[in-house]
């Protein structure tokens, strides 16, 4: 009686919505999880009704009771929910077969748009271990620029153990900015961008991705005159993760094929794998006839660090990212995939209104200036035999405000050996101190954006608001959406990501102060 009980409470207080089918389809009970997806008051009030009422399979001429009778164990349906007040969602349907006893099915319906939002929430978490993990990189990368010249005179074995720790710190770098973009937390400049020609653009570098088995076909891309509002380097990357991922899932050679297209829905199309709003969109697709993958691993494709390869063979984030990215430019990503056939992959981009200019898809939008994040594809590395940055400053002040210690120590070390004099401060507050008294000769303020008491951003406005002209660059180990939103920064203001390099540092100082004039 008390576990019949129990499985009573746990039925009705489920999250997900539950419910027992008889095996003519007539619905036995259902929980307040399943009424609210329903649109109904009550769980009683769907009781005694047909589950076919409810619930439709994509199948043409299938019934969702005929589909769950045939459905093996564990197996996730598409199905297609009409909501009482007459709207219709996609949802997923996971059924363990007949209910006990043999009489008819439990089933656990959810709305097929809930997984991305877990995805996200995940992706959240990540952001903020990566903003920490950016910081404490920041500092490894930056001690490892100043010992390199005293390793420099050692044995060269040192300068190999040397290379392998900023190696290794690159890798981590990458690491974290995949993360980021998944937690759609990545600073990101945004231009108008011709989709089909920039992607034809990119054909030269996905083509050095894949092997001589796998015979790639590309539909007309430049005929695409769709715009969208992205960053370029973001749709490199997702046309790059979704190349590899066909390449990976096709070890024995196959086809595969890139199209871009422009698509306009309208309603709820039951043939697709998950919810798209009605809209204008450019389609990027990317199918493969690959080995497919089950329900299974396809409900878990966007969450990150899972992967079917060996753990030393993938870290389980391109999927992951593509949907990070995607989500960050207001898109979507639709995923079919059938065992022993292959998997297509459609990334949907909402179409923008302006006509691209020539040359837009290479341009930085916004008029800032954008430091590539350290440990990216094709970064620098560390060369411990020779100068890691060329000598820049001539005795020019620098204003260096950062409130980690040992990354505002190992920064202001650099900037002096490379000739500049650095006044430093571990918050907004001690910096606008030190400009007050000595505002007449500093020619730049690096500022961190998040700081206890005054972060950058109210120094960059303190500043400002006095009438004070001074160039400012912001760094940050993640600039989040939110942050976006409620500090408003201005695109125009240099921004250097962490982990940052020592060239990279040099770059952006140079950008304000200039080279140092030759000698006789």
């Amino acid at each position: 009686m008390n576990a019949a009980h129990s499985w009573g409470e746990l039925f009705e207080r489920a999250p997900v919505g539950l419910v027992h089918v008889a095996a003519d389809g007539v619905i036995l009970a259902a929980n307040a999880a399943f009424a609210r997806l329903a649109g109904v008051s009550a769980a009683e009030s769907v009781v005694g009704r047909a589950l076919d009422g409810f619930l439709t399979a994509p199948d043409v001429g299938r019934g969702i009771v005929e589909a769950l009778a045939t459905a093996a164990p564990g197996t996730l349906l598409a199905a297609d929910l009409r909501r009482a007040d007459g709207a219709s969602e996609r949802v997923e349907i996971a059924t363990e077969g007949t209910a006990a006893g043999g009489r008819g099915y439990l089933c656990a319906v959810t709305a097929a748009a809930a997984r991305p939002r877990v995805a996200e929430s995940v992706g959240l978490i990540a952001g903020g271990v990566a903003h920490h993990l950016n910081n404490d990189l920041a500092i490894v990368m930056t001690n490892a620029a100043l010992l390199a010249p005293r390793v420099a005179a050692l044995p060269p074995d040192n300068g190999d153990f040397l290379n392998e720790i900023v190696e290794a710190a690159s890798r981590a770098a990458t690491m974290i900015r995949r993360l980021l973009a998944f937690s759609r937390q990545q600073r990101r400049a945004r231009g108008h961008i011709a989709l089909g020609p920039h992607l034809r653009a990119l054909v030269p570098s996905v083509e050095r991705l894949l092997p001589p088995s796998i015979v790639v076909a590309y539909a007309d891309l430049t005929a695409t005159d769709g715009v969208v509002q992205a960053d370029a380097a973001a749709i490199e990357q997702i046309l790059t993760n979704l190349v590899s991922n066909a390449r990976d899932a096709m070890p024995e050679g196959g086809a595969l094929e890139i199209a871009c297209e422009e698509v306009v829905r309208e309603g709820l199309d039951s043939s697709l794998s998950g919810e798209v709003p009605t809209g204008h969109y450019v389609v990027l697709t990317v199918a493969d006839t690959g080995v497919g993958m089950d329900a299974e691993t396809r409900s878990r494709l966007f969450e990150p660090f899972f992967t079917t390869k060996p753990h030393h063979e993938g870290a389980g984030l391109g999927l992951a990212t593509v949907f990070g990215l995607t989500r960050q430019h207001d898109g979507h990503v639709t995923v079919d995939s059938t065992i022993g056939i292959g998997t297509t992959v459609r990334v949907w981009l909402p179409r923008g209104e302006a006509v691209a200019p020539p040359g837009a898809a290479r341009a930085t939008p916004g008029g800032g200036f954008k430091v590539p994040v350290a440990g990216t594809e094709g970064g620098t590395s560390l060369r411990v035999a020779g100068r890691t940055a060329a000598a820049g400053g001539a005795g020019e002040i620098i204003l260096l405000v950062e409130d980690e210690v040992p990354l505002r120590v190992a920064a202001q070390k650099v900037l002096e050996r490379l000739g500049y004099r650095v006044l430093s401060a571990g918050d907004g507050e001690k910096a606008l101190r030190l400009f007050h008294a000595h505002q007449a000769s500093i020619g730049l303020v690096i500022t961190d954006l998040m700081m206890p008491g005054l972060g950058g951003r109210g120094l960059y406005d303190a500043l400002r608001a006095e009438g004070q002209l001074v160039p400012v660059v912001f760094m940050s180990g993640y600039v989040s959406a939110d942050m976006r939103e409620s500090e408003r920064l201005d695109p125009s203001v240099p921004f250097l990501e962490k982990p940052w390099t020592v060239e990279e540092l040099v770059r952006v100082v140079r950008e304000f102060l200039g080279p140092v004039p030759k000698g006789p």
